[in-house]
C-alpha cells in the first residue's frame, strides 16, 4: 500500500497569477539529490515519471511512494529555473492508513494480512509484501532482504530448509551465525532501516537455535541442546571429608580413665567416729 505525495492536485501559479504549466516537481529522499520511484496507483503497482509534470492548469497529478520515509519537494518551471525546495516532507496517508496517537489505545487485536509465498533468493525482497506474514519457499541461501522503512517487522514460514546468511550489519542473525531454517521453521525479520535487519528463528521443533555459538559448538551437548556427559559418580571413600570432630566426647573419656586409675575422689564429708559410746554406769 503506497503514500501519497503531497500538492497532487494542487496549482501552481506564477507571480503574475497565471497557471504554471508544464511546472516540474521533483520527488528526492529526505536531503538528498536521490529520486525516489513514483507510482500512479496506490498499490505502487503501476510506476510513473520523476519529475511530475503539472498539466495546463498547473495542476500536479496525484503520485504514490511506497515507503513512508520523509521526502525532498523541489519545484521547477517548465524550463528547470528552481522556483521553490523544501525538506522533512511527509508522505500522505490514505484510507486505513491511520496511526494511533500517543497514549491511545486499540480497541481490537491487530490483525496482519498474510501475503502468500514468496520464493527464496539472494535478496529476498521484504518490500514487494503485501503483507506481514509469507510462506518462504526454496533452498536457495538468502543474503539479503531488501529495503523498508525502519520498525517494519515480517514473519516468514519456511516450506523448506532454506540457508539464511548472516551479516554484521545488513542481516544480523540470531546467535551472531549463520543458520540453515528447516521447513516449518519460522523467522521473525525486524528491519532497522536502509536495508539492515535482525533475524530471529523459532523451530518449528522446539530445539534452541543451535548453529554459530549456540550448544552445537560446546563441547559435550548434543544436538537438542542436552549435555551428553555420563553422570558424575560420588568421590571414593579415600577423598570423602572426614567425619565432625569429636574432640568433646574424647576428653570426656580420658578424664573418666584417668579418674579410675586415681582411686576415688576423696570424700568431702566428715569422717564418722568408729568409737563406741561409753556404757552408762
Amino acid at each position: 500500500m503506497g503514500y501519497r505525495v503531497p500538492l497532487a492536485r494542487t496549482h501552481q501559479i506564477t507571480t503574475a497569477g497565471a497557471p504554471q504549466a508544464g511546472a516540474l516537481l521533483y520527488v528526492y529522499e529526505n536531503a538528498t539529490s536521490t529520486l525516489v520511484s513514483l507510482y500512479s496507483d496506490r498499490a505502487c503497482g503501476a510506476s510513473a515519471a520523476n519529475p511530475i509534470v503539472a498539466d495546463s492548469a498547473g495542476r500536479f497529478a496525484t503520485r504514490y511512494v511506497a515507503a513512508r520515509d520523509l521526502l525532498t519537494l523541489t519545484c521547477k518551471t517548465s524550463a528547470s529555473v528552481a522556483l521553490w525546495s523544501d525538506d522533512d516532507i511527509d508522505p500522505e496517508l490514505g484510507a486505513g492508513q491511520g496511526l494511533l496517537a500517543d497514549g491511545d489505545s486499540m480497541a481490537g487485536p491487530l490483525k496482519f494480512s498474510s501475503h502468500g509465498n514468496i520464493a527464496s533468493a539472494a535478496t529476498v525482497d521484504l518490500s514487494t509484501l503485501d503483507g506481514n506474514f509469507a510462506v518462504l519457499t526454496g533452498t536457495t541461501t538468502v543474503t539479503a532482504w531488501g529495503t523498508v522503512q525502519a520498525g517494519a517487522r515480517y514473519w516468514l514460514r519456511c516450506a523448506e530448509a532454506t540457508p539464511i546468511t548472516h551479516h554484521a550489519t545488513s542481516a544480523i542473525c540470531e546467535g551472531g551465525a549463520s543458520f540453515t531454517a528447516a521447513a516449518g521453521d519460522l523467522l521473525e525479520l525486524i528491519s532497522e532501516g536502509s536495508g539492515n535487519w535482525r533475524i530471529f528463528l523459532d523451530r518449528a521443533s522446539g530445539a534452541p537455535l543451535i548453529e554459530g555459538v549456540r550448544p552445537a559448538k560446546v563441547a559435550g551437548w548434543t544436538s537438542e541442546g542436552v549435555s551428553s556427559s555420563p553422570a558424575r559418580a560420588p568421590p571414593p571413600a579415600a577423598s570423602r571429608p572426614p567425619p565432625p570432630s569429636r574432640g568433646r566426647w574424647c576428653r570426656r573419656a580420658i578424664q573418666s580413665r584417668a579418674r579410675h586409675r586415681e582411686g576415688p575422689p576423696p570424700s568431702r564429708r566428715p569422717p564418722r567416729s568408729r568409737a563406741r559410746p561409753a556404757t552408762p554406769p
